[in-house]
């Protein structure tokens, strides 16, 4: 997870896609993750349950606790690429 956690930060795909964040769609989402294929092997590897079944709960953890998309999904990523930079997290360039 610390692994993950430190790409996503870093704007690179995951290895494992255990950190969930709102995408452009309104919903949790992994994002990027490396050679997607190998994905499930990996997690099973490392006794990570079904990706499918990370996604169903969290989005059911944050239906239940009234997390709620953000309104504005491009102030949103502004503001937490903005904090990245301030923190001292590299991310490449668009």
């Amino acid at each position: 997870m610390l692994e993950d956690r430190i790409r996503f930060f870093e704007g690179r795909p995951q290895r494992y896609g255990t950190q969930l964040d709102w995408d452009a769609d309104g919903s949790l989402s992994p994002g990027e993750v490396e050679d997607a294929h190998k994905l499930a092997a990996r997690r099973e590897a490392v006794g990570l349950p079904p990706l499918e079944k990370q996604i169903e709960d969290a989005r059911s953890r944050a239906a239940a606790e009234g997390d709620l998309p953000p309104a504005d999904y491009q102030a949103y990523v502004d503001a937490r690429d903005k904090w990245a930079a301030k923190a001292g997290w590299h991310r490449p360039a668009p």
